[in-house]
């Protein structure tokens, strides 16, 4: 039980860490960040996602790579 305590915590200060960055950055309401999931598309629709590339996570991180570097 206390682990999972102290396990809580650390999810609780990480989502509030990320609903911080989230609102500072994009023009969305920390209300409407409240544990819902949601595709990539509804993501794109509510603003969170930039672009939807259909490539793998492979193919876009090699594609970062190739810009950067």
């Amino acid at each position: 039980e206390e682990e999972t305590t102290k396990l809580q915590a650390e999810v609780d200060a990480m989502h509030a860490q990320f609903k911080t960055a989230v609102t500072q950055n994009r023009a969305i309401a920390p209300e409407s960040m409240e544990g819902q999931w949601m595709t990539a598309q509804q993501g794109h629709e509510q603003g969170l996602v930039d672009e939807l590339t259909g490539a793998t996570l492979d193919e876009f991180v090699a594609e970062l790579l190739a810009v950067r570097f």
